[in-house]
């Protein structure tokens, strides 16, 4: 009995620490990444309120080209089953946000005509929107912000988003028409 002991605990040490990598972690990695990020094609915006709280929805459209990710992991025997993730960074979009503006087609309050910026008054998180929406490695779907305040009046609004990149191209959005009421 302690003969099979002293076999079968450096046999299982080995299986296990050995690995199939050459590095002897029998992990994956992304050394061999070939990826472009994904190129920016469009943006939606969709508004909604809900009791006193008006939300702003933005989403990214893009479109990827091609990416092609290697894995070194080798297929091994183990006496143990494992479980093996590979989990590449995902690269950022090939283009950053220079200039974006949220407008509505309506007044909004005393300090925003139709038309004029609503910016300052997004966030998301406790971030502006610019913050945000800076970062487009961490804006690759739909998020919500919401509006410090609701219109100083009831009525229909429109919101325009218009966003500049830094290869000069320019995307705009048209939100749905929403009946908002006045803030309390």
């Amino acid at each position: 009995m302690h003969c099979l002991k002293c076999l079968i605990i450096p046999l299982t040490v080995f299986v296990v620490s050995c690995g199939g990598a050459p590095g002897g972690s029998g992990m994956g990695n992304c050394d061999d990444v070939n990826a472009n990020g994904p190129s920016i094609t469009g943006f939606d915006i969709d508004v909604l309120q809900v009791e006193d709280t008006l939300w702003l929805s933005l989403s990214v459209q893009s479109k990827q080209e091609s990416a092609t990710y290697k894995s070194s992991y080798f297929p091994r025997f183990s006496l143990f089953a494992d479980a093996q993730a590979l989990s590449c960074r995902v690269p950022p979009f090939e283009q950053q946000i220079s200039d974006i503006k949220i407008s509505s087609t309506a007044d909004y309050d005393g300090s925003h005509s139709a038309g004029e910026s609503l910016n300052d008054l997004l966030s998301y998180g406790g971030n502006s929107l610019e913050q945000i929406l800076k970062d487009t490695a961490w804006f690759s779907s739909s998020h919500d912000f919401t509006f410090s305040s609701l219109p100083s009046e009831a009525g229909e609004h429109q919101f325009l988003l218009e966003v500049t990149l830094d290869n000069g191209e320019e995307y705009s959005a048209l939100s749905n028409l929403l009946n908002v009421s006045a803030a309390p």
